[in-house]
């Protein structure tokens, strides 16, 4: 497996109290162990190899770089194919002094204290807002027109400044159009919020990546289910990764990853297979603008004891480099574990990731039932969640959103346009029957709306549509729809019209329910001061009349 990939600061990586390796800047470093637990350290085009009889590994606190390196100039170093880390008396003095320390635990120390102290880096505004976006209570940026403008031009000019882009260049000659259009490249802006520098590099990395995977024909189009080959279609419906059917408290797509020691449905297939299924996913929730805005709530689940033998580094490094080039930004990092070396290693791979990603990263630690708990608590939905405790996957959600967008593919082929919509947002209207539609955030607010223009609405005929329009304009005013699930799943938006009557509907079962309410809470010996004297003569001698709990005499009907 890749334990570490990390080319920012000084970083210090051992074995049984042995310095493996240290990251500099200048140096791209991979560390990988494969099933002979042989450790290979790469410096640019040289390497070393070790081979060690134990997994244990360890992040230790940096130490000057001055005095980890022998006196060898950069240029002398890497000219030599042999140059190795040199181990210096301070460097084993260090590890004498914490010999006796429980390995895993000082591990996570350091690691959480170094998380810790990236966090207190920020000022107080950033951390802030970083730490309501892992809560699921942030906001999105305010992007005006003359906003947006501003940073589509600067964008321009940093993609002007970026000498080395080919596979951009080569998009630029298949479709111009594409490249340079401004939603595709405001996806970048809102994957970066809104750094113009950030977002040029992410751009020409978007489009090597997409060369690297997929080939040259997807260069200037959308990745389509179909491009995916019978292996990597069969490694989406094992539902290891999937796309939860509903959105977080604050609005964002869940994506899953689930691995359990006691889980034997998952098959091994090489990492480029698997990569190709990630990236698909990824770019399917970045074709949402709601999406693309909130960014994505991630869940990395590894319960039970970390299979090493079953470690594909391949797989573990590009995934984490992944988040350097989709057009999505991940807002929160869920890693779920039961186990302490797991959890150590989710901590090591997660520093491979951007320190913007990084930030976002919250540890859950115990039992199936517990992690659920506290994941709850952070907003996330688990009553969609698609594992149950004893490590079964469930994938009848995960089988509708394949057969959701093969129908969409179908439909693209025929008339080259489609409109359906994956995942409402919690401002839209559901024209649907059933509770959790009923208790969706954009029908409870309609809801809200309404029982304040009732009086309004049992007014004339005039008031009426007057309360009408004024709903429907309250929920257009929050960028809200009006949508209706149609056969395959997908939601569409309904016309004007019908969405008036859904708001006239909605106030008519609203009054209903006033007036039963009303009813209920009149007495039944209210109800028997009505019943007229002639009524009592009708009744045979000696038999009294019988009152129904539920309603009252003059409205049973």
């Amino acid at each position: 497996m890749t334990l570490i990939s990390y080319v920012c600061q000084v970083r210090l990586l051992t074995v049984k109290n042995r310095v493996l390796f240290c990251v500099r800047e200048e140096f791209t470093v991979t560390v990988s162990c494969n099933l002979q637990l042989t450790i290979t350290v790469v410096f640019g085009t040289s390497q070393s190899k070790e081979v060690f009889p134990s997994p244990a590994v360890e992040m230790v606190p940096a130490i000057s770089e001055n005095r980890m390196f022998s006196q060898t100039s950069p240029a002398t170093r890497d000219s030599n194919d042999s140059f190795q880390v040199q181990q210096d008396s301070i460097l084993e003095s260090h590890f004498q002094n914490h010999q006796n320390a429980d390995r895993k635990g000082y591990s996570s120390e350091y690691i959480d204290s170094m998380l810790a102290k990236e966090f207190t880096s920020l000022t107080v505004q950033e951390r802030s807002k970083t730490y309501e976006e892992i809560h699921g209570v942030g906001d999105c940026v305010d992007e005006t027109p003359a906003f947006v403008e501003n940073c589509l031009l600067q964008l321009d000019e940093e993609l002007s400044r970026i000498d080395e882009k080919s596979a951009y260049e080569m998009a630029q000659q298949q479709n111009r159009a594409y490249v340079t259009d401004d939603k595709f490249r405001l996806m970048f802006l809102r994957a970066t919020a809104f750094h113009p520098q950030k977002a040029a590099v992410r751009l020409v990395a978007f489009f090597e990546g997409k060369l690297r995977y997929f080939g040259q024909e997807t260069l200037t189009r959308q990745i389509r289910l179909s491009d995916l080959d019978d292996d990597e279609e069969s490694v989406l419906k094992e539902g290891n990764v999937q796309i939860l059917p509903t959105r977080d408290r604050n609005g964002r797509p869940i994506y899953v990853y689930f691995d359990c020691a006691s889980h034997t449905g998952q098959s091994f297939k090489p990492a480029p297979l698997r990569l190709r299924v990630f990236i698909f996913l990824w770019l399917m929730m970045a074709e949402d603008e709601e999406n693309q805005k909130r960014g994505v709530a991630t869940i990395v689940m590894m319960m039970g004891t970390f299979d090493m033998s079953k470690a594909d580094p391949d797989l573990i490094r590009e995934s984490s480099r992944l988040e350097h080039w989709l057009p999505l930004r991940t807002s929160a990092i869920h890693l779920c574990t039961n186990h302490p070396f797991t959890g150590f290693v989710l901590r090591t791979a997660a520093m491979g990731l951007p320190r913007e990603a990084r930030l976002r990263l919250k540890l859950h630690f115990g039992t199936f039932t517990e992690t659920m708990y506290s994941l709850m608590g952070y907003g996330i939905p688990v009553d969609v969640f698609p594992v149950r405790g004893s490590g079964i996957i469930k994938t009848t959600n995960l089988n509708r959103w394949i057969s959701k967008y093969k129908a969409r593919e179908e439909t693209l082929t025929k008339t080259g346009i489609f409109c359906g919509i994956d995942l409402p947002t919690r401002n839209d209207v559901l024209i649907a029957s059933g509770k959790p539609f009923q208790q969706h955030p954009g029908n409870v607010h309609m809801r809200s709306v309404e029982e304040s223009y009732m009086k309004q609405f049992m007014g004339t005929m005039l008031e009426r549509k007057s309360a009408i329009d004024t709903v429907y304009a309250a929920v257009k005013a929050r960028s809200g729809r009006f949508l209706r699930q149609d056969k395959d799943g997908w939601w569409r938006e309904i016309s004007e019209g019908d969405a008036k009557e859904k708001v006239n509907k909605t106030f008519r079962t609203m009054k209903l329910k006033q007036s039963d309410e009303m009813c209920r809470s009149s007495s039944v010996g209210a109800c028997r001061d009505t019943l007229s004297s002639e009524t009592m003569l009708f009744l045979p001698q000696g038999k009294k009349p019988r009152y129904d709990s539920g309603s009252c005499c003059d409205c049973s009907g």
